[in-house]
């Protein structure tokens, strides 16, 4: 009677010991499948453009297609501001 007891307790112990290994071994590889998986997202998103936040220059506005170019001066400002010839102050045109 005890060895029959012994001989089932220990058929448990292995029956368990196999069932054990075997969702190791599957949450193992639903694991690694979902690192992989995010690590492709991270990629993807590596790939696509990058839409800033805050505070902006035109040229980054433009390079978005945000501003339009004829937002910025034509002119250039060394036409705008001159020297005066009788004084060094700069004047308006």
């Amino acid at each position: 009677m005890q060895e029959e007891v012994e001989n089932r307790t220990l058929t448990l112990i292995v029956s368990g010991t196999k069932f054990t290994g075997r969702l190791f071994k599957a949450a193992i590889s639903k694991y690694m499948a979902h690192r992989r998986e995010k690590k492709l997202e991270k990629q993807r998103s590596r790939d696509s453009p990058v839409t800033p936040k805050g505070k902006q220059t035109v040229k980054q506005l433009i390079g978005q297609n945000q501003a339009s170019p004829t937002s910025r001066s034509t002119t250039r400002p060394s036409v705008i501001l001159s020297a005066s010839p009788a004084s060094t102050a700069w004047t308006m045109r």
